[in-house]
C-alpha cells in the first residue's frame, strides 16, 4: 500500500484529503508543518508528498526545494496544493521540482488520478543512499537556500558577459575571472570555439609558466595565447605538474557544441559542489558563447568575399587604413601588392563563368598560401586582388609578388581550361610623401598597367 505524506497546517484540509486517499487504497501520514514534513521524509519512507503552498514558516515550495537536493528524497513525487490557481506560484513551484500542482477546489475530481498517475511513473528511489539518523529541518532550509542563491548569482554573472559577446578576447578575461571565483579545483579551463579556439585557464596549483601548465593538460594549440589566471597562493616552481582526474562539461545550444568547461583534480578530488558549480556555469555560458559565434560569424560574412573567401574590398580599406596610420605614427614600412588575372575576359568568353570562377578562386588560394599570417589578401573588384603587407619594405613585397606570380604560373590548369592562369603584378611602398592609403593603391595600380603593357605575367614596382 503506498504511503503518503499529506503537509498542510490545516486540520480540516489534512483531514478531507486523507479521506480521499484512504478511501482510494493509499496509507495516509497527516503532517503539521513543512518543518516536520523535512524530517518525516528524510527519516521515514514515503512514496509521495502532497502539500499545501502557503503555510507556517516554511512554504510548500520550500519543502520540494529541500527534498529535491536531497539523495534521499531526490525523486520523491510531490504534489502541491493552492486555494486558487496562482499563476506565479505555479511558475515557481515548476521551476522548484514539483511534479504536479492542484487546486483545492478541483481536488475531489482530480487529486486521486493525479496521485495514481505519479505513482504508476515514479522513479525508484536509490537504494545505495543511506538515511541520515537526525534532521535539523532550519538548517537544512537554510542551505538549500543559500545554494540555490548562489547559483542564480552565478548564473547571473555568466549571462551578464553578454555584455562582451562582441569581442572574444574581452569575454574570455572575464569569464576566467568568474571561473577564478567560483571554481576551486587546482586546474580548469574553458575552451571556446566558432571560427577560431581559445582556451582560458585557471591554476590554483604550483606551476613553472603559462606554457607547461597549457601544455600539461593537453590543450590543442591555437593561434590565440591562451589567457592563465594564477592564483597568488601559488608561486612556487616545481619539476612537473600533477594534472589529476579531467572531468568535462559541455557548452551546448540547441545541438551545436560551442565549447568545453573542464576541470582537473591535481592530486586531491573535484568535489560535489565545484562540479555543480561547472555545470552551472556551462549551462549559463552556453548561450553567451552562442551569441559570441553569431556576431563573429555575422563580423567574417560582412567582411569576406564570398567568391574567393578572402577579405572584401570593405575590410581591405578598413586594414589598409589602420595600417597607413601606424606607419605615419611610427615610420613602419607599408606596402601593397595588386594582382590581376591576365585575359580574364577572354577566360570567362572561352570557357564559361563557371570555369572562370574557377580560376578566380585557385588565385585568391595561391595568394593566401604566398603571404604571412600579419598579411592580409582580399578580392579588390573582379578579378583583381589586393595584398597589404605591413612591416614590409620595397624588397620584401616584391619578392612576395614574384612569389604570387611564379606559383599561379606553375600551378596546372583550371579543369575545363585548356591554359595555365598568369597573373601581373603592380607593387607599390610607401614613403613619407604619401597623401593617403587610397593613394598607394593608386600607384600599385598604375604599375600593374606598366606590366600590362610590357607583356603581361610579371612584377612592376613603384614608390607611393
Amino acid at each position: 500500500m503506498p504511503r503518503i505524506a499529506v503537509v498542510d497546517d490545516s486540520a480540516l484540509i489534512r483531514r478531507k484529503v486523507g479521506e480521499l486517499l484512504v478511501a482510494a487504497g493509499h496509507d495516509v501520514v497527516a503532517i503539521g508543518s513543512g518543518e516536520e514534513a523535512v524530517e518525516r521524509t528524510l527519516l521515514e519512507p514515503f512514496d509521495l508528498v502532497i502539500s499545501d503552498v502557503r503555510m507556517g514558516a516554511m512554504t510548500g515550495i520550500q519543502l520540494c526545494r529541500v527534498l529535491r537536493s536531497d539523495p534521499v528524497t531526490a525523486t520523491l513525487p510531490i504534489i502541491l496544493l493552492s486555494a486558487a490557481g496562482d499563476a506565479r506560484t505555479r511558475f515557481w513551484g515548476r521551476h522548484a521540482g514539483v511534479d504536479a500542482y492542484l487546486s483545492k477546489d478541483s481536488a475531489p475530481e482530480t487529486l486521486v488520478p493525479t496521485v495514481d498517475r505519479l505513482l504508476a511513473s515514479a522513479v525508484q528511489p536509490r537504494t545505495d543512499v543511506r538515511r541520515p539518523t537526525h534532521v535539523d529541518a532550519a538548517s537544512r532550509v537554510s542551505t538549500v537556500l543559500d545554494r540555490h542563491l548562489f547559483d542564480a548569482v552565478v548564473a547571473s554573472e555568466a549571462r551578464s558577459l553578454l555584455a562582451h559577446c562582441d569581442d572574444r578576447v574581452a569575454l574570455l578575461g572575464a569569464a576566467v575571472e568568474l571561473m577564478h571565483d567560483v571554481v576551486g579545483t587546482p586546474y580548469a579551463s574553458l575552451t571556446l570555439f566558432g571560427r577560431r579556439t581559445s582556451h582560458v585557464v585557471v591554476a590554483r596549483a604550483p606551476m613553472v609558466d603559462q606554457d607547461e601548465v597549457i601544455a600539461a593538460l593537453r590543450l590543442e594549440q591555437t593561434m590565440d595565447p591562451a589567457i592563465v589566471v594564477r592564483d597568488p597562493a601559488y608561486f612556487e616552481p616545481v619539476a612537473s605538474i600533477v594534472v589529476g582526474e579531467c572531468e568535462t562539461f559541455e557548452l551546448e545550444a540547441v545541438g551545436e557544441r560551442l565549447g568545453v568547461l573542464r576541470l582537473f583534480s591535481g592530486s586531491l578530488r573535484i568535489g560535489a559542489d565545484d562540479r555543480s558549480t561547472a555545470r552551472l556555469l556551462a549551462d549559463s555560458l552556453a548561450a553567451v558563447v552562442k551569441s559570441l559565434v553569431l556576431v563573429e560569424e555575422t563580423r567574417h560574412l560582412a567582411q569576406t568575399d564570398a567568391l574567393s573567401g578572402l577579405a572584401n574590398r570593405r575590410a581591405l580599406v578598413e586594414r589598409l587604413e589602420l595600417e597607413d596610420a601606424r606607419a605615419r605614427r611610427y615610420g613602419c614600412q607599408l606596402s601593397v601588392v595588386l594582382v590581376d588575372v591576365d585575359h580574364f575576359k577572354s577566360v570567362n568568353d572561352t570557357f564559361g563563368h563557371g570555369v572562370g570562377d574557377a580560376v578566380l578562386r585557385k588565385v585568391a588560394g595561391v595568394i593566401q598560401d604566398s603571404v604571412r599570417t600579419v598579411d592580409l589578401a582580399g578580392r579588390w573588384g573582379g578579378e583583381e586582388f589586393l595584398v597589404v603587407l605591413p612591416e614590409c619594405d620595397s624588397a620584401g613585397a616584391l619578392i612576395v609578388a614574384e612569389r604570387v606570380r611564379s606559383a599561379i604560373e606553375k600551378s596546372a590548369p583550371i579543369e575545363g581550361a585548356t591554359r595555365t592562369v598568369t597573373v601581373s603584378c603592380g607593387v607599390a611602398t610607401r614613403t613619407r610623401e604619401t597623401p593617403s592609403a587610397i593613394a598607394l593603391v593608386h600607384v600599385a595600380d598604375d604599375a600593374l598597367y606598366r606590366a600590362k603593357r610590357a607583356g603581361r605575367n610579371r612584377v612592376e614596382h613603384d614608390v607611393a
